[in-house]
């Protein structure tokens, strides 16, 4: 399938374009970050992260942590050479060479928050910490420049800044010897005119930040390069770039409105007839019910479509771990379009049913204090417990009888297939799109007859019922395997994916 091996001439360069990555992040990072690892396997892959100007980059040593990976990253912010596998910088020796050697280890290591020292040009160098060790420093100089390092265990940032009178007016980001590589000045307006470095040397200035981006990604793309953007914030500038480099663009999100009166933000230059789309470009989304609705509604798009699921593997048992029929768990951000409202108010209509039941909710997010106002209206203080964040959702999964899902909306539903992927039933509104897909009735799932919180807590009321063995439920997802899903993502890169209606 795959065309050569990695490193041969005939082999294409893959460069998947992002926003910035969080490490807590939800569907659409760790679905890039397992694309990454995948596709590095096969062909040169980068990531491009572009939309930090501030710390580019920062929580990428955690992201590669969590998910055991590494790969090559660059950033318009950043030098191309400054990834986390080549340049080392020794922050520390950095540290005391400036404060003229007045430091020694032992003086940074539990250092203080604001801890201060002066420096031979005459400022002040104040550091910030993080679990007793030094992570950022600010070195503050007379004539109202600052210069800013972070430091984390794989990746630092080297900017300086310009302040007048307590007001930003340049960042400049510095490479490995100190030269300026990219950065913006503001004027006395606020608008920003942007620099960038180029391969051969030479600055070149921009008014804008389309045309910022668009020369970063010229100094890099060649013809035959393939770009795979996760994002539509950028799709103005992959307009722009030669018709030689193909491009593939992932829906993460819903691309219209259900009645489909609405575009949604940022999808409207892509879906419009005058975007310029190559005869090899594709656009990738989650389900085929989403590839058909698009289809009606986009019908100059339809021969471009193609549909790749999400893949996960079935997880094996956790040591120690012990499921009960009574936990019901709900994962997820604790924001308006994940309607844990609906999830709560169901819960404590099943409750009544089945008073030793109880609820975990996992997750953090604007919503959570409102959340918590509502568990305390509807008496429900011992029966509802905030768990906040957590790392370990295969563990929240396996200790509970069934996962209650009510998001406004998903292009696939992540979370879903992740609790059918560790045994866990799910009672789920009808979501567009994806759980239909996933939820085969009865068989690992119930998908609500209304959305509403009264029919959701009937699916769940029937669904406790069933008594469904996780090795059954897991059997159901049995197409949507990790290994499915990257065959097909394969077989894209390679132009030879089956594109049928």
């Amino acid at each position: 399938m795959v065309k050569g091996n990695v490193g041969t001439t005939n082999t294409p360069r893959i460069f998947v374009l992002t926003s910035r990555t969080y490490e807590t992040a939800g569907g659409r990072t760790k679905a890039t970050i397992e694309r990454m690892k995948s596709l590095q396997e096969h062909y040169p892959t980068t990531l491009i992260e572009m939309s930090s100007t501030k710390y580019p980059g920062e929580e990428l040593p955690a992201i590669f942590a969590k998910y055991q990976t590494e790969f090559a990253v660059i950033n318009p912010w950043t030098s191309p050479t400054h990834n986390t596998t080549r340049i080392r910088k020794n922050y520390l020796n950095y540290v005391l060479s400036r404060t003229g050697g007045l430091g020694e280890e032992k003086l940074f290591a539990g250092a203080q928050e604001n801890f201060a020292l002066p420096t031979l040009a005459g400022g002040k160098v104040k550091t910030y910490t993080e679990d007793g060790k030094i992570r950022r420093m600010r070195e503050y100089h007379p004539d109202g420049s600052v210069e800013f390092f972070a430091l984390n265990d794989r990746q630092n940032i080297f900017l300086r800044e310009l302040y007048r009178q307590d007001k930003l007016v340049a960042r400049y980001y510095l490479d490995i010897a100190g030269k300026v590589h990219s950065g913006f000045t503001l004027d006395k307006n606020g608008t920003k005119k942007f620099v960038y470095r180029q391969n051969n040397g030479r600055l070149v200035d921009s008014d804008d930040i389309v045309s910022h981006n668009l020369v970063f990604l010229t100094s890099i793309l060649r013809a035959g390069d393939t770009v795979i953007s996760e994002v539509r914030y950028y799709d103005a500038v992959l307009a722009k770039l030669s018709p030689e480099i193909r491009k593939i663009h992932v829906w993460h999100e819903i691309a219209i409105s259900a009645s489909g009166q609405k575009i949604s933000t940022g999808y409207d230059y892509i879906v419009s007839p005058d975007f310029p789309i190559g005869k090899d470009d594709r656009i990738v989304v989650f389900t085929d019910d989403a590839r058909a609705e698009y289809s009606r509604t986009f019908p100059h798009l339809q021969k471009f479509l193609t549909v790749i699921p999400y893949g996960t593997d079935s997880k094996p048992p956790i040591a120690g771990i012990v499921r009960d029929k009574n936990r019901v768990v709900s994962v997820g951000r604790l924001a308006s379009p994940k309607d844990v409202f609906a999830q709560i108010k169901a819960f404590a209509l099943f409750h009544k049913a089945y008073h030793q039941t109880y609820l975990k909710v996992v997750g953090e997010g604007e919503d959570e204090a409102e959340l918590r106002q509502l568990v305390d209206t509807l008496h429900l203080q011992s029966a509802v417990e905030f768990c906040g964040f957590s790392n370990s959702v295969d563990a929240q999964f396996q200790q509970a009888g069934m996962m209650i899902f009510s998001s406004s909306f998903e292009s696939f539903g992540l979370t879903v297939l992740e609790s059918l992927s560790n045994g866990t039933p799910v009672a789920s509104y009808d979501v567009r799109f994806g759980t239909k897909t996933m939820l085969k009735n009865r068989k690992n799932g119930i998908v609500a007859k209304a959305n509403t919180p009264s029919e959701l807590a009937e699916a769940m009321k029937e669904l406790y019922q069933l008594k469904l063995s996780p090795k059954r439920v897991q059997r159901t997802i049995a197409m949507l395997s990790k290994e499915n899903s990257e065959a097909k993502w394969l077989s894209l890169v390679d132009g030879e994916e089956d594109n049928d209606a």
